[in-house]
């Protein structure tokens, strides 16, 4: 449930990206070409359509990623060959090299990881169903093993706590997007 928790703070970010991102916005193609995309091997070259309904890669995305009561959009996607690199600035309420309160660093880091990605279907519980406005559910990465770096930088936050053992924790993170295979339908992310 946490998970999902943190999975909802970033949802709305992402989702106003494919919004005001003119590529993400205005991207169309077959279901034919978008199926041929989500099989191909790495090697393979994806072919402009040519024919055939267009259909805004923003709706085909979602039924290609469908777990539980959820229709995911991931951005970072291994059949758009893409990976992601994250630098994140991780302000928390423990003084420097405590790490004692509020559990250590890695695995808050890892949670974040996690949360980022698309969910593994054990982990969207029948209790867990889309809110307004989260058909579809917008995240960062498909999987994780996209993720090819990661930089974590630590502060203290310094805005006053809301309630007694408040551990909130504020994240700035910064996203580039990349490929590492050159195709017709990942140019715009070069």
């Amino acid at each position: 449930m946490l998970l999902h928790e943190i999975r909802r703070q970033f949802h709305p970010q992402l989702k106003r990206h494919w919004q005001t991102n003119k590529f993400l916005a205005e991207w169309q193609t077959t279901e034919r070409d978008f199926a041929r995309g989500n099989s191909r091997a790495p090697d393979s070259i994806f072919r402009i359509s040519g024919g055939g309904d267009m259909l805004p890669m923003s709706e085909l995305v979602p039924e290609a990623h469908k777990t539980g009561r959820f229709r995911f959009t991931p951005l970072v996607r291994k059949g758009w060959f893409l990976n992601c690199t994250l630098d994140i600035l991780f302000l928390r309420r423990d003084p420097p090299g405590s790490l004692v309160n509020h559990g250590d660093i890695d695995n808050r880091v890892k949670t974040l990881i996690d949360a980022l990605r698309l969910p593994d279907a054990n982990q969207l519980t029948d209790e867990i169903s889309p809110e307004h406005g989260e058909d579809p559910f917008y995240v960062l990465m498909e999987d994780d093993e996209l993720l090819t770096r990661l930089n974590v930088e630590t502060q203290v936050l310094l805005t006053p706590p809301v309630s007694e053992g408040d551990n909130s924790v504020r994240l700035v993170i910064r996203v580039d997007v990349s490929p590492y295979h050159f195709t017709m339908v990942n140019l715009s992310f070069g």
